[in-house]
């Protein structure tokens, strides 16, 4: 990224390693990378470790680039054929998003015979390396020179760059986020290009800077979920600007930039499968609920308030299998949010039904918990 002009039973996890040049990073560094790092493990269940490096100052023992915010290099597994990569995205597909992604995919190779490339990371995500694979996957380095904020809770700050947003930015390009023009030399592809499109039903192979416009979809080309950069020297494979966005090739200070979501449906249809709360969509009068439908509730509000720096929310009744969720039970889980809320300086959810004593728990008052968790997962 560089800096802009002003204007469940298993898990991924992270094994870090900070270079020496990390040594004379402030403290509040590394409870952001701590952070950055734990936001991507709550948020997928695949069964592999990524190896990163982090430095300060340096990527790999050398210096940043003249301008830039951060940096990655990963690891590369390759030459995969197109047959290899549809198969390896079919095989892994969990979401509907993933369905509908996978479904634009034709049995015939589009791209006239390309190979592709992938980071470990991803080859890792979709089965094509060991997810155990101790070889490190890939380096991230950070300016220490920019005027940051490392404060999860104050992103948006006079003067101060996003520390996180830039944080995730470079993690999901060792996780596979890049693609033609960054993968190495060969004009190879990457999963990521079967995606990119600069009209409907028309894929586009060949990105250049002051190019035609592309952007990213799941649909054939027929909706835009992001539009891709196409300003030179950013990376081809970063989203365009057009809104805050940690995925932006061009960072601004004083602005928050967060994962989206369209930023979780790429990183989804890239190889990694998201948390699945269990019967994802409740039906009113449809769905009976259950124990479950509020233990990951909790799971996954407990996790944002570790990120948040607040500490362990304290129940009345631990739920458990078997047990019957009550209006308490309800009311304490949104007191749970609402801290969240507040510790980010944001107006607390509004709800549907203020459950008190004997009134019946609805599918809605579960299905509201799950999108207020989903609008504050934004890394």
């Amino acid at each position: 990224m560089l800096l802009g002009a002003a204007g469940g039973a298993e898990a991924l996890t992270f094994n870090v390693t900070y270079d020496a040049s990390t040594a004379s990073a402030p403290a509040a560094f590394f409870t952001a990378m701590g952070y950055a790092f734990q936001y991507y493990e709550s948020l997928y269940t695949d069964p592999i470790t990524i190896n990163v490096h982090v430095g300060w100052g340096d990527i790999n023992g050398s210096p940043l680039g003249a301008g830039s915010l951060g940096q990655s290099l990963t690891a590369q597994q390759g030459n995969f054929t197109y047959a290899q990569i549809r198969t390896a995205l079919t095989n892994d597909a969990k979401t509907p998003q993933d369905a509908a992604a996978i479904a634009t995919l034709p049995v015939a190779d589009p791209t006239g015979g390309k190979s592709f490339v992938m980071s470990n990371a991803e080859a890792k995500a979709l089965g094509l390396l060991s997810g155990t694979n101790t070889a490190t996957d890939g380096w991230v380095g950070f300016s220490q020179t920019a005027s940051w904020t490392f404060d999860p809770n104050g992103r948006a700050m006079p003067g101060l760059v996003d520390f996180l947003g830039t944080a995730h930015h470079e993690i999901t390009e060792v996780m596979g986020r890049y693609g033609y023009g960054q993968n190495g030399s060969g004009l190879r592809d990457s999963p990521i290009d079967l995606f990119r499109y600069a009209g409907a039903n028309v894929r586009l192979f060949t990105p250049s800077f002051g190019g035609a416009s592309n952007y990213f979809s799941i649909d054939q080309g027929a909706t835009i979920v992001h539009g891709f950069n196409t300003v030179c020297c950013g990376d081809l494979s970063d989203w365009d600007g057009s809104a805050n966005d940690s995925f932006n090739a061009f960072s601004f200070s004083a602005v928050k930039n967060p994962t989206t979501p369209g930023d979780r449906i790429l990183m989804d249809v890239l190889g990694y499968d998201r948390v699945q709360f269990t019967d994802s969509t409740l039906t009113p009068q449809g769905t009976a609920i259950k124990a479950v439908h509020l233990i990951e509730v909790r799971t996954r509000v407990a996790q944002a308030r570790t990120r948040h720096g607040l500490g362990t929310y304290s129940y009345t009744q631990t739920i458990a299998a078997g047990l019957v969720v009550m209006a308490t039970d309800m009311l304490e889980t949104r007191a749970a949010l609402a801290d969240i809320y507040l510790a980010m300086s944001a107006a607390s959810p509004s709800y549907t039904f203020a459950p008190f004593a004997g009134v019946t728990i609805h599918a809605v008052d579960i299905t509201e918990l799950r999108a207020f968790l989903e609008s504050i997962e934004d890394g």
